[in-house]
């Protein structure tokens, strides 16, 4: 190899390290940027007195500046004095390492539990009606096909 296509090689991995490492510091910062702003804003948060739709929209921004794809949810107040804050891809795998990052770095908030990915809410089913019968089940739902005499019931 030429001197030329060595310097050309070594120059052109250094950029590519610096732009990688100015992606992650970036990254890294608007996280830490975002819970700051939580924090700043938790009694808002936690209380919703204000309209929703204004509060959650302020909350959509902040959110959307770590990554446009994250989505969020708020639980009530449990009988413990506890609200979650649940931050999700929407179930988009792609983006499920966001998520974790994110929700890793959150600092421990009185009075939150901060989690990632939407939880199972109990009590919370669907009924699939097939023909006559009916079938639910709180964790798994199974649709199967019936062949009788070649026909699909």
């Amino acid at each position: 190899m030429g001197k030329q296509f060595r310097y050309y090689l070594l120059t052109t991995f250094s950029f590519i390290i610096i732009l990688i490492s100015a992606c992650m510091v970036k990254s890294n910062d608007r996280e830490k940027q975002f819970w700051q702003w939580f924090i700043a804003n938790k009694t808002r948060l936690y209380e919703q007195k204000e309209p929703q739709e204004k509060l959650f929209d302020e909350l959509s921004r902040q959110l959307n500046k770590v990554d446009s794809n994250l989505t969020f949810e708020f639980s009530p107040v449990h009988s413990d004095g506890v609200r979650e804050f649940t931050v999700s891809a929407d179930g988009l795998k792609k983006y499920f390492p966001v998520v974790l990052s994110l929700v890793s770095k959150a600092p421990h908030i009185d009075k939150w539990k901060i989690n990632a990915f939407r939880q199972r809410i109990p009590d919370d089913y669907t009924t699939i009606e097939y023909g006559k019968e009916t079938k639910s089940d709180m964790t798994t739902y199974t649709l199967e096909r019936l062949m009788i005499q070649g026909k699909l019931r």
